[in-house]
């Protein structure tokens, strides 16, 4: 569990980091992982896949609620891929990017 949480807080520290190169205000900036967070698990769960959820998937990655192993992984990889995204899209316009140049 604590390896579990370990990667769900790792994937919020990159897309803070990313946050922080592309949006000019620091306080947005760090508060822009919170509401990713918030904003997902809160439409996860009223669309009725609370197991896509980032809060439950965080509490409960595969134990008390008894998620299959795909539905476990889900919110974290989807997260990770995001990340991954963000991340080539702002190292290939680093050059233009007046912060990165």
């Amino acid at each position: 569990m604590p390896v579990w949480l370990g990667l769900h807080a790792a994937m919020f520290a990159a897309l803070g980091f990313v946050a922080a190169l592309v949006i000019r205000s620091r306080v947005l900036a760090l508060l822009f992982p919170l509401a990713v967070y918030m904003i997902q698990s809160v439409l996860a769960q009223v669309g009725s896949r609370p197991e896509l959820s980032f809060v439950i998937g965080a509490v409960y990655p595969g134990g008390l609620q008894r998620f299959t192993l795909g539905d476990a992984l889900a919110p974290g990889l989807i997260l990770a891929v995001l990340v991954a995204l963000a991340l080539m899209i702002l190292l290939a316009r680093s050059r233009s990017l007046p912060r990165l140049a």
